[in-house]
């Protein structure tokens, strides 16, 4: 059988698990549903391992009102869907993505993250246009998950200047602050004293600074600062393992360092966002890009965003500056990345799930799924990469009574799955509907939302 475009999506968003929407779709245009009823479903809250059963989910104007919800309710709800054998958990937030400043291409990015369950991302690099996408998404304007958007990236990423003065650093800050940006982001060196500035005056005036390490000044100068999250794992490398000048000895004991690591970053009560898929994939790529661009998911990469991002050959970001011989070093530093995140897990460090997405080969939406399985992985239960996606980005965003974990007054931002995750991570990619700025978008509809870069009717229609 020739598995066209759409059964191939099936295929991958849910493993072929039947439709469960008992709902008609909505003509295009039309206002959401008032009131939606899941029925008979387990619910992972996400307060607990332990799913409630049989659970009646009633949502009105995008909030969870009622769990328990009673026969007359049900009948009410303008939408209903048997939820019997299926598992609802929270939205799913990617703590780190680039959205496109193409309002043709950020469309095509969000359609395959709502497509994905993500209902929650942090656009680290932002713009006015990405402000512009935010706002148009929550006043109903654009379909998209929740932004929240950093500003232009301050710091230089190439380490060649380090004499921007701190004064420049606040005015910065607060001119970032006055246009409504969620985030500073730090992606760069800095001198001592305007690293100081970056971080007193961002806690002074409310708004996180996330990012890179200041990678010449180490991870001591960072936690001594107590910087807010650490964009990457791979920081540590760059910031600690590479900042010492005798790398073979330091890594010759890199689990004590690690330990050691994790310890400060506790204390220093910063937050450290994943991204091991995308280093993953480094070392893949440099082995057999034709095998990495041939995954089914990749269809779905407008080649004009795969350019901007060097996906293709012969200018792919990591074939056209490294060669095979690379390849062992790169996995010896993602086996360091992955040891880094379990002892820091165990330390108490508060890790949130981020991509880095569409980095090459890094697929929007699919990859955060990749991310989870890179989670279990290193060492945490389902429940607690779950938690990497919903509850830890909630808590940092300082939104936990509003999202994160579904209890009554909490944003309806849900999936529906066919299976359990607790019991296999990878079942969160087995997406029966997904429910997302209260709005409920059954299988069908998903499908609708994803098509591959070659399909004409879809570049004409969006």
């Amino acid at each position: 059988m020739r598995l066209t475009p759409t059964l191939r999506f099936i295929i991958l968003l849910s493993g072929l698990t039947g439709a469960v929407a008992t709902m008609q779709r909505p003509a295009p245009g039309s206002a959401a549903p008032r009131s939606i009823a899941i029925q008979n479903v387990y619910v992972i809250t996400m307060t607990s391992a332990t799913p409630l059963l049989s659970a009646n989910v009633l949502v009105r104007n995008g909030q969870i009102v009622s769990l328990n919800a009673n026969a007359e309710e049900l009948r009410s709800a303008t939408v209903r869907v048997d939820g019997a054998g299926s598992f609802l958990i929270p939205g799913l937030t990617d703590a780190h993505v680039h959205l496109p400043t193409s309002p043709a291409l950020s469309r095509r990015v969000c359609d395959l993250l709502i497509a994905n369950g993500i209902t929650t991302v942090f656009e680290l690099g932002g713009s006015p246009a990405q402000l512009k996408l935010r706002d148009d998404i929550r006043t109903g304007k654009v379909r998209g998950p929740r932004i929240y958007v950093s500003g232009p990236p301050l710091g230089d990423p190439h380490g060649l200047d380090t004499t921007t003065s701190p004064d420049y650093i606040e005015r910065e800050v607060l001119a970032q602050k006055r246009a409504g940006y969620d985030f500073i982001k730090l992606h760069g060196d800095l001198s001592r004293a305007a690293y100081r500035r970056l971080n007193s005056v961002a806690r002074q005036n409310l708004i996180r600074l996330v990012g890179h390490a200041p990678r010449n000044l180490g991870v001591q100068a960072m936690l001594d600062e107590r910087q807010e999250a650490v964009a990457h794992i791979e920081e540590y490398l760059y910031a600690y393992f590479y900042f010492r000048k005798n790398i073979r000895s330091l890594l010759s004991d890199v689990d004590t360092q690690t330990r050691l690591l994790a310890t400060r970053t506790a204390r220093a009560g910063t937050t450290v966002i994943s991204t091991l898929e995308v280093f993953r994939g480094i070392p893949q790529q440099i082995s057999n890009l034709d095998r990495v661009l041939s995954r089914q998911e990749v269809q779905y990469i407008p080649k004009s965003l795969g350019d901007l991002w060097g996906w293709w050959p012969p200018h792919n970001s990591y074939t056209s500056r490294f060669g095979r011989d690379t390849i062992p070093w790169f996995e010896r530093q993602y086996r360091i990345m992955m040891g880094i995140v379990s002892a820091f897990h165990d330390a108490g460090v508060p890790l949130l799930a981020g991509t880095d997405t569409p980095t090459a080969a890094v697929v929007p939406g699919f990859s955060l799924h990749d991310e989870l399985r890179q989670m279990v992985i290193a060492g945490l239960s389902p429940y607690e990469a779950l938690k990497t996606a919903t509850v830890n980005p909630a808590t940092f965003m300082q939104t936990s009574s509003e999202a994160g974990t579904i209890e009554v007054g909490r944003r309806a931002d849900m999936i529906l799955l066919s299976a359990n995750p607790l019991e296999d991570i990878n079942r969160t990619r087995q997406i029966k509907g997904v429910l997302v700025n209260g709005e409920w978008y059954s299988k069908e509809r998903l499908m609708q939302l994803v098509r591959p870069r070659q399909d004409a009717a879809y570049e004409a229609n969006h």
